[in-house]
């Protein structure tokens, strides 16, 4: 009788185990599925907040792009008008004189000087305009897209240009500041990384490498996205590559290109960058 009672009560023990480790199983569950959603959520703010940083230095600029245009527009206006302006008053002088004391000639130097000044001012204000028509995509724009990634994410970046020249060029700046771009975006959203370096490094057989490395949860069997298609695109365009190396501890990525500058060999660029 005691042994059945002693089973008895070993079974309800049991019993009553399972019960408080399968409840304690659904809570688990209902918890780490409330922070998946809490992860899920924070992550898309984030990226929310990101398109929002991007697009509020985009406005800024262009605002800031437009004040300038409009303030070259009137310079041109108003300095013109009084060019025009001095030197139709010299010919008439002119035209009312006779040539004493040389007075025509010195009228025909205002003109000139007028004709000069005017002629110098549509070209600077051109200049101007196209200028800021004009978006930088060199080291300094990389600066500022870094920078305000960081404030958005909270994602350090460490980013090093090393023996890399300020710009490659206005269609490889382009090209490289479009890359960097996805792949800090892969970085934050798909590895969930904390920290990302960019590395930069021209080899001496003129070719440019540029290493974009992070500590996110990495991948074993890696599914190539448009993002990286477009990369890969991009610097086809330019006689370059892209090398995607996942791993279980992060992701990398290296851009190479081939480069080259004056002092090298034959340059194919206006401004004196490009690819060889």
């Amino acid at each position: 009788m005691s042994t059945q009672m002693l089973f008895l009560v070993f079974g309800f023990a049991v019993d009553a185990c399972l019960f408080v480790l399968s409840t304690y199983t659904r809570k688990l569950a209902r918890t780490r599925n409330i922070l998946e959603h809490y992860e899920i959520s924070i992550s898309n703010l984030m990226e929310a907040n990101l398109r929002l940083q991007n697009s509020i230095v985009t406005e800024i600029t262009q605002a800031t792009n437009n004040e300038r245009k409009r303030i070259a527009q009137d310079l041109h206006d108003i300095i013109g008008h009084s060019m025009v302006n001095i030197m139709m008053i010299t010919d008439s002088i002119k035209d009312r004189l006779d040539d004493r004391d040389g007075i025509k000639a010195y009228c025909d130097v205002i003109h000139q000087q007028a004709s000069g000044a005017l002629s110098e001012t549509e070209n600077s204000m051109r200049t101007l305009r196209k200028q800021y028509d004009k978006r930088n995509y060199n080291s300094v724009a990389i600066k500022k897209l870094t920078s305000i990634f960081e404030k958005a994410t909270g994602v350090e970046v460490l980013l090093e240009f090393r023996n890399a020249p300020t710009t490659f060029g206005e269609k490889i700046d382009r090209i490289v500041y479009r890359c960097i771009q996805e792949g800090l975006t892969n970085a934050f959203r798909h590895g969930r990384a904390n920290r990302i370096t960019i590395l930069y490094w021209k080899h001496e057989t003129g070719e440019m490498e540029i290493t974009i490395k992070d500590n996110g949860k990495g991948v074993k069997n890696l599914n190539e996205g448009i993002g990286i298609w477009g990369m890969r695109e991009r610097l086809s365009g330019i006689g370059g590559s892209i090398t995607v190396n996942p791993s279980e501890f992060g992701f990398s990525l290296t851009l190479t290109f081939p480069f080259c500058t004056a002092s090298d060999q034959e340059v194919v660029s206006d401004d004196r960058v490009g690819y060889c």
